[in-house]
């Protein structure tokens, strides 16, 4: 009876072992995948914190050339009111 199951039982044990190593190259490709999940979070994450860097740079650099425009603008007019006056 043992001889009946021989071809069965080996039939599985390759089945069992394809399915194994199936398993463990899947598992290998999901951690692949997960790591460069994570190294494109950490780039995108560097990327946010430049940009925001950079444009507090912008918007404190736009900032002082207004106000230096409208500094300058405000003088201007005092002088031609002046000059008016005068």
């Amino acid at each position: 009876m043992k001889e009946k199951y021989k071809p069965k039982i080996k039939k599985y044990k390759e089945k069992t072992k394809e399915l194994t190593e199936s398993h463990e190259a899947l598992n290998n490709e999901i951690n692949k995948l997960r790591k460069m999940l994570e190294e494109s979070k950490k780039e995108q994450e560097k990327l946010k914190i430049s940009t925001t860097e950079e444009m507090r740079i912008l918007e404190t650099t736009w900032s002082k050339k207004y106000n230096e425009l409208q500094s300058s603008s405000q003088k201007a007019m005092v002088k031609h009111f002046l000059s008016f006056a005068s």
